[in-house]
């Protein structure tokens, strides 16, 4: 009779200092089911059951061994690179190897070495502290695995809890929120409820962002603009989905049998629209459980207050012009607190993490590197471009921002402002000053992008790259060739310049506000050597400008003024075709036709 082998489980012992080796040597104290390999220094283990008085017998183990599982015995895979030992003593130096014990469990995990893997405590601080970026395990292994979304889930025997977000501040929380990230982190979750817990039909209960599910928009609008939608569209696909609920729906949907309540979705405040009622009972009459004590606790205090209420009425009739002036003032003091969006700026303030971490590793900026982000904006970007380029410079024309950004990167004494307006700012001494080429970025406002791209390539002799967020209409200008239908001057110029690589698009749900059409992100990177240098590149310009007023006629028409059929004819070219239909290469020769001979 064949037997299943046990498990083998990967235990990473955590920050050196802290209590995870503690632990380690503890759990040997007793038997185990499971096979457990402790993946730390084991030197660093047997130092600390000496410290504790703990007796532990401790095994190397390889891959393929059996790990040991007797009580007082534990197997150990030694990581190298640890330089202090003392408990309660926080070490940077110790960073590496940390990381360096996760990584071994993880690819142990995925080559089939171990079934699992456990996680002791780590000291993120510590880690940062060190120059190494950390988050947390979950954002680690998803980088480790290479996956673009991973969840976290609080699983017991009777309650799993899979979050939306991980590792944020409370601040950023709402915002990374998104359309994208509700929908993945569903259909992950639906997908493993399924396949690794034998749900055949899962049912999710969705939270609202805050403990009231937006009281209908008066607590916020995420749940209305956000997550509802998404939760729609999932719907669709066949996921179970209840929600958004307040917290008390959470609390009472275990005791109750499904049966929807008509008033959930007119009473404004309750947003339980699947919420439960109890079995058995009929709830026709006043609704759910939780709706039915709202309507008799409002229909008492409106029957309680009718006088005071009739009295105020007559009390507004007869306000005069100069009091409404002043409920105005005060209505107007209400709006939301910090930076609004300029329309005369073309403000759209990118906020999606997940877009953001796209872009940071699309630039892979390196310490050293002459970084300059164009239109900072709220300093979401700016934030992650920090970490790695502590000498980033923004040029920023909005004056209302420079002391938002200053109070929120003050800790980076590198970190350089300049209030300028990008289409007037001279890169080029920027450059000489870092004695440098410049790496420029930016979320460039749609209303500007295609004057600042010509002000750049005029400069392109001093920049290395350029990574921009632009509407991705301007991307596909930028990317065209002949013959296709958003060919035109922008990208011929662009080309003449640089080598133009689209690299992802990106929805309006990323923004706020969100714009009312797509963007996307493009690389520019100027040519070393140019692929054809034209004489004159005044006249190179002024051909292909020339040639794109009149797009829709021939080449005879459109250039007529500037060269003759038989000249084109004679640079092999076909006057019978239409701008958008000549090449780069082509454009060059009739410009340095019109030049004439090389002085």
């Amino acid at each position: 009779m064949s037997m299943t082998p046990p498990i083998t489980l990967a235990l990473t012992a955590g920050e050196p200092g802290g209590i995870g080796p503690d632990l380690c040597v503890q759990l040997a104290q007793e038997d185990r089911k499971a096979g457990i390999v402790v993946i730390a220094d084991r030197q660093l283990l047997a130092e600390r059951a000496a410290l504790l008085g703990v007796p532990v017998k401790l095994h190397d183990w390889s891959a393929g061994d059996a790990a040991a599982t007797a009580r007082g015995e534990l197997s150990v895979l030694t990581i190298p690179g640890l330089h202090s030992r003392v408990a309660g003593e926080l070490n940077p130096a110790n960073s590496r190897y940390v990381l360096d014990t996760l990584e071994a469990a993880a690819k142990g995990c995925l080559n089939g070495d171990f079934d699992g893997m456990v996680t002791a405590p780590v000291h993120k601080g510590v880690i940062n502290d060190s120059g190494i970026a950390f988050s947390g395990h979950t954002e680690f292994l998803q980088a480790l695995c290479g996956v673009e979304r991973v969840v976290m889930m609080l699983a017991t025997e009777g309650l799993r809890v899979a979050l939306v977000t991980t590792h944020l501040p409370l601040k950023d929380v709402a915002a990374a929120v998104t359309d994208a990230r509700l929908k993945q982190v569903a259909r992950i979750l639906n997908y493993d409820l399924k396949t690794y817990f034998g749900l055949p039909h899962p049912r999710i209960l969705v939270s609202g962002l805050n403990p009231h599910a937006g009281e209908g928009g008066h607590l916020g609008r995420e749940e209305l603009e956000v997550i509802e939608p998404a939760l729609a569209d999932l719907r669709q696909e066949g996921l179970e989905l209840t929600g958004p609920l307040p917290t008390p729906c959470l609390h009472r949907i275990g005791w109750t049998t499904p049966m929807r309540c008509w008033r959930c979705i007119t009473i404004r405040g309750c947003r339980c629209s699947s919420t439960r009622a109890l079995a058995g009972r009929s709830i026709s009459r006043w609704g759910c459980l939780l709706c039915a004590p709202r309507l008799i606790t409002a229909l008492r205090w409106i029957w309680r207050a009718r006088a005071p209420l009739m009295r105020a009425a007559c009390t507004l009739q007869s306000l005069t012009h100069s009091k409404w002036r002043v409920i105005a003032g005060r209505r107007h003091m209400a709006k939301p607190a910090g930076h609004q969006a300029r329309k005369r700026f073309g403000q759209n303030f990118l906020h999606d993490p997940g877009v953001i971490e796209r872009i940071v590793r699309a630039i892979n900026s390196q310490p050293d590197d002459a970084l300059v982000e164009i239109g900072p904006g709220l300093g979401a970007l700016t934030e992650q471009l920090l970490v790695t380029t502590p000498s980033l410079q923004v040029v920023e024309l909005d004056r209302d921002l420079i002391p938002v950004l200053r109070t929120k990167f003050f800790n980076y004494p590198d970190f350089r402002i300049h209030e300028a307006d990008a289409l007037k700012f001279d890169f080029s001494a920027l450059a000489k000053e870092r004695d440098s080429q410049l790496r420029i970025v930016g979320n460039l406002p749609y209303n500007i992008s295609t004057p600042l791209i010509f002000h750049l390539l005029s400069q392109s002799g001093v920049v290395k790259d350029m990574h921009f967020m632009l509407q991705k209409e301007v991307v596909q200008r930028l990317a065209a060739v002949a013959g296709d239908n958003h060919y035109g001057r922008l990208g011929i110029m662009a080309q003449y310049y640089c080598k133009v690589q689209p690299l992802f698009e990106v929805g309006p749900g990323a923004f706020r506000p969100s714009p009312k059409v797509d963007s996307a992100i493009v690389r520019l990177v100027p040519h070393e050597t140019l692929p054809y240098p034209a004489k004159d590149l005044s006249q190179l310009q002024a051909v292909v400008r020339t040639a794109f007023n009149a797009r829709r006629k021939t080449l005879r028409k459109a250039l007529g003024g500037l060269i003759s059929a038989e000249a084109l004819r004679a640079l092999d070219i076909n006057d019978g075709l239409r701008p958008e239909n000549l090449t780069l290469a082509e454009y060059v020769r009739i410009a340095d036709h019109l030049s004439g001979p090389a002085a």
